[in-house]
């Protein structure tokens, strides 16, 4: 199983926790974006080099029909993985999306003005002077004053979100890099390879932005969950995952 971590700017390790006890079922591999902490910001200049990056280590892993790679990504990470999915059909078995990108950058731009909207004036000021700076000191600052927006009301006053890393720079340069994108013509992949997808019902991110992906059964909405459903609400989507992929009944917690 490969997970695909969102941002742009981030790495995995908000993933890490939460989604462990997938190794009970699956060996997992958790691929971090470039540029990764260390180099220089700007040295990717676009997300087809993150796509090509992501190509070259899902085919590079062994696989077959007793070792299926299963890819599960989230966020800004369900861009690459579609991307990378549509030369990746014989690969990978199945292509699992949590609070997925729309498949237009019009529909993004919507999303991004409803999550803008949760945030206080001031605050959403002072992100944007923080942004400007755009180092990663920068935006571990910048989680820290809007994190909890991207939660359910119902978790905020129980849960903190915890990103250790995001950079305001690399979100900008390869955010631009998709301007303009509109995926709704070239979806013939997920004839091929099984696409699910799992929103929470609070998320900035709709479903309706992924609708033409929709086919019976492979949606899952989880109540009282934002854009993070697997920290949010953990053992819903565990449940949500073992209904779309195989695994095998039990606790996310078991150990």
């Amino acid at each position: 199983m490969v997970f695909v971590h969102g941002g742009p700017g981030m790495d995995s390790s908000y993933m890490r926790g939460p989604l462990d006890w997938l190794g009970d079922h699956f060996e997992l591999f958790f691929y971090d974006q470039k540029p990764r902490v260390g180099d220089d910001p700007a040295s990717v200049k676009s997300a087809a080099e993150s796509v090509d990056e992501l190509v070259a280590i899902v085919a590079g892993l062994p696989s077959g029909p007793d070792r299926p790679i299963h890819l599960v990504a989230h966020s800004w990470g369900t861009y690459l993985a579609i991307q990378a999915v549509k030369r990746l059909r014989q690969q990978v078995a199945t292509l699992t999306l949590i609070s997925s990108l729309p498949l237009t950058w019009d529909q993004l731009n919507e999303s991004v003005g409803r999550f803008v909207a949760r945030v206080e004036p001031a605050v959403a000021d002072e992100v944007g002077a923080l942004e400007q700076v755009g180092t990663e000191d920068a935006g571990r600052t910048i989680m820290g004053l809007i994190g909890q927006f991207y939660l359910s009301p119902a978790v905020r006053d129980r849960l903190t979100l915890k990103i250790d890393r995001y950079n305001p720079f690399i979100d900008m340069q390869l955010t631009r890099s998709i301007e303009g994108y509109d995926e709704r013509g070239d979806l013939a992949f997920a004839d091929d390879v099984p696409v699910s997808l799992i929103y929470g019902t609070d998320d900035y991110m709709q479903p309706s932005g992924t609708q033409e992906l929709v086919k019976d059964g492979n949606q899952i909405l989880i109540p009282d969950a934002g854009h993070f459903p697997f920290t949010e609400q953990p053992e819903a989507f565990a449940a949500a995952m073992r209904r779309l992929l195989p695994i095998a009944d039990g606790s996310p917690n078991a150990d």
